[in-house]
């Protein structure tokens, strides 16, 4: 019969490789569970599906790959106004990234001449709310980012003079997450 001093020695002499395979457990749980965790708090965005003022498709599903921006406005909105232009800007200056400048329940004939008057590339008309519902757009301007895998990154609520920085600041995080994602992949080569 072991002495307590003898079993204490024994544990300790078996602690290294108590823990050598608790970590060896706990990275091939984390690797078969990252897939399932990497878009924790992130949530996915509502599919939808309509038709731009020019006459273009346009199905949420069809942009995986790519960044999208959903700028939510109507043309009585002030901040909506003075939004558009530095969101539309941005889209310029990132030709990766999907803007679609979402209206709120106006009519087109309304909707064509105020969009043309400003530029803007590609509308959409939410004529039953449906897709502003989806999201939960509470007031206006309401711009939601969305990566590449079709998961919500960001939600700005209201007009600020700084939305062009902060989509351009969290497009660079999209991509430090995609290069990340990329590195960590295991058909990626080293």
């Amino acid at each position: 019969m072991l002495t307590s001093v003898e079993r204490r020695r024994r544990l300790l002499a078996s602690f290294p490789d108590i823990l050598i395979g608790a970590v060896l457990v706990g990275l091939i749980g984390f690797v078969f569970a990252w897939p399932l965790f990497r878009h924790a708090g992130a949530p996915a965005a509502p599919l939808f599906r309509g038709t731009t003022l020019a006459g273009r498709p346009f199905a949420l599903a069809s942009e995986r790959g790519h960044f999208v921006v959903l700028d939510f406005f109507a043309t009585w909105c002030g901040p909506c106004r003075e939004s558009l232009p530095l969101v539309e800007h941005f889209a310029a200056t990132e030709p990766s990234v999907r803007v679609l400048a979402v209206d709120q329940s106006e009519p087109e004939q309304v909707v064509t001449p105020f969009a043309r008057g400003r530029h803007l590339k590609d509308v959409l008309i939410d004529a039953s709310g449906a897709v502003s519902r989806s999201y939960d757009v509470t007031g206006l301007p309401t711009i939601v980012g969305i990566d590449d895998e079709g998961h919500i990154r960001n939600v700005w609520l209201g007009y600020s003079p700084l939305i062009e920085e902060r989509l351009h600041a969290a497009m660079r995080r999209y991509e430090d997450l995609r290069r990340s994602r990329k590195a960590a992949s295991p058909s990626h080569p080293s």
